[in-house]
């Protein structure tokens, strides 16, 4: 049964798993290191020169939002609307999204890796589209457009 704060309280809930899995989604370097380096070689090939898209270990600086991924994070949560479903479905886990960081800063090619359903991947993108532009990621050589790789956790209220 959905009660009257039950808006506020799913952003509320929604905010606190954000700023968790924030915290923990910069684990994902380590782990990946090898896939992540892969995946850089093979993005160097097949794009031209001019138009190079790196990885964040091959950064100097990695590319970020103004405030910082918590202000990111709660970015989200404020403007997250968590889709409709049907009686007694409760939405849990975590929908896993990339984008690339231009040059510029602004974000383009976003796409869902991952989602739970529901619409909860849609969502999510529309949510990152509404965002101002990053602070691009540097190299040695300069300013490059970054392939970022997004986490968020959600659950919804029973």
């Amino acid at each position: 049964m959905i009660k009257v704060n039950s808006q506020f309280n799913i952003k509320k809930t929604f905010i606190f798993i954000l700023m968790f899995i924030g915290s923990v989604s910069f684990a994902q370097d380590s782990e990946t290191t090898a896939e992540n380096q892969k995946s850089t070689k093979q993005t160097k090939e097949t794009a031209s020169v001019a138009e190079l898209i790196y990885n964040t270990n091959d950064l100097i600086k990695k590319p970020e939002y103004p405030g910082g991924i918590q202000d990111f994070y709660k970015f989200i949560g404020a403007n997250y609307k968590m889709p409709k479903t049907p009686p007694n479905v409760f939405l849990k886990g975590k929908i896993h999204l990339t984008f690339i960081v231009e040059k510029d800063g602004s974000l383009t090619d976003i796409k869902i890796v991952n989602d739970i359903g529901y619409g909860t991947g849609e969502e999510a993108a529309r949510v990152v589209k509404l965002s101002k532009k990053w602070i691009p990621g540097k190299t040695s050589e300069g300013t490059v457009a970054v392939l970022y790789s997004l986490p968020i956790t959600i659950q919804s209220e029973n």
